[in-house]
């Protein structure tokens, strides 16, 4: 899953329902009082084809793809074909169960499929989890279980668009609503200072966020969220920014994929107007949205970090926007050719 993808849903979702409270003594966050959000579908491949209950083309994540495995006898959902949804709203350390049920999900998926070791394909964030997971298996628990892994769309480097996010909001693509009408319950949400750009890449001499009469780069974290006035904000990016490190190499895995999108306009940097008699200043306006090379949701410094490990099979599909990657002809036609699909396994 990833937060790109089903945070538009929160129209759907009571945005009551959905914002969370942030615990800065234990670097957790807890749902409102008589909440009790869950995901359902573990290891079920329905959780994961769409992101409505009620699927339709505009929200189907990995339908296509799992339309197209289910061609070879061998790929049965829920058995040798598994789904891992979880809640996209927290960091790695707070899915801890996720990661306990995961390990138990591959095990199961191994022997299911005769002692084969599986393909981890993880999309977005949870590229981010997968090496989080990863880091926390010893080498021969994954020279036995794990044959492959394959990154699609991962922000390896972390994203402006969070930013923009956590400042103003963003209501992908609800246009009769209001980015900032979101705001409230992004902000609540750990994921979105997790993924906030690293500054590797985004080095201090270059602003994410220009404004009349201050700028803020990678160095200015604490400054920018002091200013938007959400100081809990700086707290969850200090728990949660050094959690997993995108840019190192998986270890233990000699096969390792990367595939990405590219050639799209991608927030690179963020402008605020001064306030005026028909608006306010910042953050609380809808900025102008500065655009670079990415594939709509995730920078291309990001996304394509990994063609400097060694040994990598690297892909970048162009015009493959973030999600619609997952259902794009090129992308699927990859993923058969890793698995070897569409042949019948004896």
């Amino acid at each position: 899953m990833s937060i790109f993808c089903v945070i538009q849903n929160l129209e759907i979702i009571k945005q009551l329902y959905s914002r969370l409270q942030y615990d800065p003594k234990t670097g957790h966050s807890y749902d409102a009082e008589g909440v009790d959000i869950i995901f359902p579908g573990w290891g079920e491949t329905w959780s994961i084809e769409n992101l409505d209950e009620r699927p339709n083309m505009f929200s189907e994540y990995f339908g296509s793809l799992v339309n197209a495995l289910r061609k070879d006898p061998f790929y049965v959902s829920n058995f040798t074909m598994r789904g891992a949804p979880y809640d996209f709203r927290k960091a790695p350390n707070e899915n801890g169960e996720f990661f306990n049920k995961l390990k138990a999900l591959i095990e199961e998926t191994y022997e299911n499929a005769k002692q084969r070791p599986v393909v981890l394909l993880p999309h977005s964030m949870g590229c981010l989890f997968a090496q989080w997971f990863l880091k926390k298996c010893d080498i021969p628990w994954k020279k036995k279980y794990i044959k492959s892994l394959v990154f699609s769309s991962c922000p390896f480097g972390g994203s402006v668009k969070t930013v923009k996010i956590e400042a103003s909001g963003d209501n992908f693509g609800v246009f009769l609503r209001s980015p900032l009408s979101f705001r409230h319950v992004q902000r609540s949400m750990p994921s979105l200072p997790f993924l906030f750009p690293d500054s590797r890449l985004w080095p201090s001499s270059e602003p994410l966020i220009i404004t009349p009469t201050t700028n803020y780069s990678s160095a200015d974290y604490e400054r920018f969220f002091k200013d938007i006035n959400y100081t809990i904000g700086y707290q969850m990016w200090k728990d949660t920014h050094s959690l997993v490190d995108g840019l190192e190499m998986p270890t233990g895995i000699d096969d390792i994929y990367c595939i990405h999108g590219s050639r799209l306009s991608t927030t690179e940097k963020i402008s605020y107007s001064a306030p005026s008699y028909f608006y306010s200043g910042f953050p609380d306006q809808v900025p102008l949205l500065i655009p670079g090379d990415g594939d709509g949701t995730v920078g291309i410094r990001s996304l394509e970090y990994c063609k400097n490990w060694p040994g990598i099979k690297y892909y970048i599909l162009p015009g493959a926007e973030h999600v619609r990657i997952l259902s794009d002809v090129r992308h699927i036609n990859i993923i058969l050719k890793i698995l070897n699909a569409n042949i019948t396994h004896g």
